[in-house]
């Protein structure tokens, strides 16, 4: 089950987060094309990039996903540590 509290708190500061996350997106994306795009490279397999021809673009698109996956999830979690101490 879920942690009532900790989820409430999590969410509450993810909406408040909001704006930085999308400042962020806007960094490394550009665009909300460039967002999905990288979805659509995240879904499609290597070996189907290998043979259109687009292989670096996909592993770049990859990367910039996860980083821009991780840096939020850091941040959230050490909002969460500093404003609600356990």
């Amino acid at each position: 089950m879920l942690n009532e509290p900790i989820f409430r708190e999590y969410l509450i500061l993810f909406v408040c987060g909001l704006p930085a996350i999308l400042a962020l997106g806007k960094i490394l994306f550009g665009s909300w094309h460039g967002f999905f795009e990288s979805l659509r490279f995240l879904l499609v397999p290597d070996i189907i990039s290998i043979l259109r021809g687009e292989w670096t673009e996909d592993q770049w698109a990859t990367l910039k996903l996860f980083v821009f996956l991780f840096l939020c999830g850091g941040a959230l979690y050490s909002a969460h540590r500093h404003f609600f101490p356990q």
